[in-house]
């Protein structure tokens, strides 16, 4: 019963580790734009797919 729990977790786990680079660079972007803690590093930078799929079709 333990192997059925574990092996998701592992899988959960490893994937937030992949993910937390973008996790704290969204983070960091969100502070700077809207609690003025820190400077904004890429004011272009897309926060949703929408935004991003935009630019995409500009260039």
């Amino acid at each position: 019963m333990d192997i059925t729990s574990g092996i998701p977790t592992f899988i959960n786990v490893f994937v937030v580790l992949i993910l937390s680079g973008t996790y704290f660079r969204l983070l960091k972007d969100y502070k700077a734009r809207y609690m003025n803690i820190g400077t904004l590093e890429d004011k272009d930078m897309p926060l949703f797919y929408e935004d991003k799929k935009k630019l995409e079709k500009a260039e």
